[in-house]
């Protein structure tokens, strides 16, 4: 009877030793990192929309084949449905998607960056890296300044939602101050000798919104005497003077001579300003055609 029992008892511990141990199923870890979606360079000028691509990075270990699923959330604000947020103060639209198309913007829920990993037994660790894709909309009107937004990327266990890594991505780009410039032609007109001749002409200027800038008018190709002057006849000059109000009292020049800058800050758009002339025209003066070239500067 005890004889019985042993063998009994020996017969099913042998038998617990030889059953296969059954393989463990999912992930054990994860890990994520991204360098983040860098946007470079905003033309305030031309508006046109910039695109990026970034990568993001996954490793995992576990067994058999899982997938897993990247989502977006968080930063300054905006959604799938609306637009993200760059910011310094002032804001920039801009937006991640999933999809080279830019038609799927990256989020939570079905919105997501996807892999799969095919664990083996000899194989259980595993790296891979997906790609996304951003965009900052055309049409935009941004002060000049390193525009960020820090998201957070989250990676879940499609099989479970279970989240193993989350990591900070940062998307920037920066708008640098800019302007262009527009000039038109200075006309004094048809003028007798002893009389005052009077012009005016327009400048145009674009500059980065909220940007300060100065332009500068130069002497001119004829200048001498501290006068300004333009070429006639004969290598004979006529002197004329520029100023920045119509009542020709505040003389325009560069700075340095015949006159002080004028400044203004930029708006985006186009600004107009007017050059207002002046030529005394002396009795003795030889008829004909007179000219000069001023170059006109923008600082900013």
């Amino acid at each position: 009877m005890w004889a019985w029992k042993a063998l009994a008892v020996a017969a099913i511990c042998l038998l617990g030793l030889l059953m296969p141990r059954e393989a463990s199923a999912g992930l054990t870890s994860c890990s994520l990192s991204t360098g983040g979606m860098s946007f470079g360079s905003y033309d305030s000028l031309a508006r046109s929309q910039v695109d990026g691509i970034g990568t993001i990075t996954a490793t995992c270990t576990g067994t058999n084949t899982e997938t897993v699923n990247i989502e977006l959330s968080g930063g300054n604000s905006g959604s799938c449905t609306t637009p993200r947020k760059l910011n310094i103060g002032s804001t920039m639209d801009y937006q991640l998607y999933t999809d080279s198309a830019r038609t799927g913007a990256w989020c939570t829920g079905t919105a997501v960056l996807s892999t799969t990993f095919t664990f083996t037994s000899r194989v259980k660790t595993i790296t891979q890296s997906v790609s996304f894709y951003g965009r900052v909309f055309a049409a935009q009107n941004p002060a000049a300044g390193t525009y960020k937004d820090t998201l957070t990327a989250r990676l879940r266990q499609a099989s479970s939602g279970t989240a193993f890594a989350e990591v900070p991505l940062t998307s920037d780009l920066s708008v640098s101050a800019a302007c262009m410039l527009s000039v038109g032609t200075l006309g004094f007109g048809s003028y007798s000798p002893g009389m005052t001749a009077l012009g005016s002409a327009t400048l145009g200027v674009r500059c980065t919104n909220g940007s300060s800038y100065s332009i500068a008018l130069g002497a001119g190709q004829y200048a001498g005497g501290g006068t300004r002057r333009m070429l006639g006849p004969n290598s004979n000059y006529l002197g004329y003077e520029l100023f920045r109000d119509s009542a020709r009292a505040v003389l325009w020049g560069d700075g340095a001579s015949f006159g002080a800058k004028v400044p203004g800050t930029g708006t985006g758009g186009d600004q107009s300003l007017t050059v207002h002339g002046r030529s005394a025209i002396p009795d003795s003066v030889l008829p004909g055609s007179y000219s000069d070239s001023v170059f006109v500067t923008v600082d900013y």
